[in-house]
Parts: C-alpha cells; structure tokens; sequence
C-alpha cells in the first residue's frame, strides 16, 4: 500500500502499544518509523511522547505539525482524540493527515475518525 501511496490507518478498541505492534507488523507502520503518541497530561496539556526511544518526551509544536518536511507517524487514543476535537480542534487538519494508528476508541469515536 506505502508503494501505491495509499494512506492506511488502524482503528482498534486495543491498547495503543499493541495496536503499534500489529501496525508494523501489517506494514502500516515501518521499523524505521518516528512514531509520535500524544497524551492529555494532568494539567490537561497535550504532552507528545516518542515511541520509538523508551523514557524520551518531547513536544512538538504547531509548527513542526504544520511542516510537512517533519516525518513521523501519530499514533492516538481515542481519550486524546476527543479531547482535541473538543479542545484543539485547530490542530486537528496537521495530527489527522499523520495519524497511522487510533487506539482505544470508543464506537462513537471510531465513527467520527
């Protein structure tokens, strides 16, 4: 599909980590892949966690979403997913075109994705 640049994504009810595994195993995320995972922190922030490197945390700005030079792969939950919609809806059009993997979400979350 990545030779026929066809854009795929996972939408699963699984927890995000082995919703990561399953991706790259079927291909829709490489090995090679900077794999970004926002999360809603207690402050009730976005905190965007790399994945690829265990205990490394980094934000990312609007601007390094905005550039389309940055290459990573978003991966989400579905809670982190609502809480844009409902919070960050700006930054929606930049996380969504990256978006490779929605984890834990709901029915009602899987229809709006």
């Amino acid at each position: 599909m990545r030779n026929a640049n066809i854009r795929t994504a996972m939408v699963t009810g699984d927890n995000i980590l082995t919703a990561i595994s399953v991706s790259t195993e079927c291909g829709i995320i490489s090995n090679r892949d900077r794999i970004i995972i926002p999360e809603i922190n207690e402050n009730n922030k976005v905190v965007w966690r790399q994945n690829n490197q265990t205990n490394v945390s980094e934000l990312v700005p609007r601007e390094t979403l905005q550039n389309a030079e940055n290459d990573f792969t978003v991966a989400m939950s579905g809670a982190t997913f609502e809480w844009l919609v409902q919070n960050r809806a700006s930054l929606l059009p930049y996380i969504l075109v990256r978006v490779a993997v929605f984890a834990r979400m709901s029915p009602d979350n899987k229809a709006q994705s």
